[in-house]
């Protein structure tokens, strides 16, 4: 067996730490950490117990423990695993994952080489016995994302592992919409070329846009968006979903980050646009200015009335008089009110659903909708590899399944 260094086996073994509370893909997780340090390294005794004490016994941070274990509803369940954590469903099927490729490794059936001299880390195995023997009595559990240090998170979330609980999950689009709306230092920004059918005087970063503003979203989930819009400097954020389950869900979260929030104003409320009539929107369109929504037209049902409501909420607000286009605003110049503009981030998961929301953007309404992917993604922060340094590799693949669509009024460009 080729000798390998300590610090590598150490760097594998938070890395697994950081995808397990991250709640992302396992088999994903255990391949990425496996293809950028080795299996030998990520099954050595060194990664195990490096895993072992950052994701399955060490104490909640420090900065959000307070608030979820208030939520959880005892202080001491604000550890991890095996007294609390993320979903047990999920813990138990990555930890079965990683002792499965550490016994292979032991065999030598996965490595090519010899037989690795690895032993299974004993607090690893006692864990994995405690937590999947509860797998089956909860789906739901908190999540935690992080900053570049693992000790440093950025939000904690109480989130489902079961694929069935829509609005109580993280979607691949909701991430790429925090990704262009999470500011990082100037030095982190890089900003390639655009394609020269864009300028920057036709469409401003994300961020821009919604400085000084207060942004609605359609199907808010999480409620992650708001620690995005809080740090982009935007006025305020309305929250909103389609079931009491998932709102409540939001506000426990909200609740659980609210020492990222200060004086932010943000709310979570209901509103099922399927069922709302125009007085409704018009109620939610006369609060905000800026409109967003992602990954909200995943079934056919709903892919027509979500287009239909964004493109309402755009025409039922009247413009913003009084706030001109500026340098304070982020904009282009030109001294131009600001218009109502809404942002629709969909992932094309069927050929079916992706030609009903084409049908239903080609509609002829008084909205005008663009599409404005590449140079909002040019300008994004990278901040789902600054969060989610586990599964960098794959996080880089994300926004390639994913098109942002702006509706607008016919004469404005932002």
């Amino acid at each position: 067996m080729v000798a390998i260094e300590m610090d590598v086996c150490d760097e594998a073994g938070t890395v697994l730490a950081r995808g397990f509370l991250g709640a992302l893909p396992s088999r994903a997780v255990l391949d990425a950490a496996a293809a950028r340090f080795g299996l030998t390294a990520v099954v050595s005794d060194k990664a195990q117990q490096v895993f072992t004490e950052l994701a399955l016994f060490a104490p909640a941070p420090a900065s959000n423990s307070a608030a979820a274990s208030e939520e959880i509803g005892a202080g001491e369940e604000s550890a991890r695993f095996p007294m609390g954590g993320v979903a047990a469903s999920h813990a138990a099927r990555f930890l079965r994952l990683y002792i499965q490729d550490i016994e292979l490794a032991m065999l030598g059936r996965s490595t090519g080489e010899s037989v690795l001299p690895v032993e299974l880390n004993e607090m690893l195995v006692m864990a994995a016995s405690e937590v999947c023997s509860r797998a089956n009595e909860s789906t739901s559990g908190w999540i935690t994302l992080f900053s570049a240090q693992l000790e440093s998170p950025r939000v904690v979330l109480h989130a489902s592992s079961a694929f069935s609980d829509v609005g109580l999950r993280l979607w691949t689009a909701g991430l790429v919409l925090f990704d262009l709306l999470f500011p990082l230092g100037s030095e982190q920004v890089q900003v390639p070329v655009l394609d020269q059918k864009w300028s920057d005087s036709e469409v401003t970063s994300l961020r821009d846009v919604v400085k000084g503003r207060t942004v609605l979203e359609l199907g808010a989930g999480l409620g992650l968006t708001a620690v995005a819009l809080h740090t982009a400097g935007a006025e305020g954020a309305i929250l909103t979903d389609y079931t009491s389950e998932i709102v409540s869900n939001v506000c426990k979260n909200l609740r659980a980050n609210a020492c990222l929030f200060g004086d932010f104003k943000v709310s979570a409320e209901l509103l099922d646009v399927v069922t709302a009539d125009d007085t409704t929107l018009f109620g939610f369109a006369s609060r905000a200015q800026v409109f967003l929504a992602a990954d909200v037209t995943y079934d056919p049902a709903l892919v027509g009335a979500m287009v239909t409501a964004l493109e309402k909420l755009v025409e039922l607000a009247p413009n913003e008089e009084g706030n001109v286009r500026g340098s304070s605003s982020g904009g282009s110049g030109g001294g131009k009110p600001l218009s109502r503009v809404a942002y629709l981030l969909a992932t094309r998961r069927s050929d079916a659903t992706w030609t009903l929301l084409q049908r239903a953007l080609t509609r002829r309404t008084p909205i005008a909708w663009t599409d404005v992917t590449q140079p909002l993604l040019a300008r994004s922060s990278n901040a789902l590899q600054y969060l989610l340094p586990a599964d960098a590799a794959s996080i880089s693949a994300v926004p390639d399944a994913v098109r942002v669509f702006r509706f607008h009024a016919p004469s404005v460009a932002l």
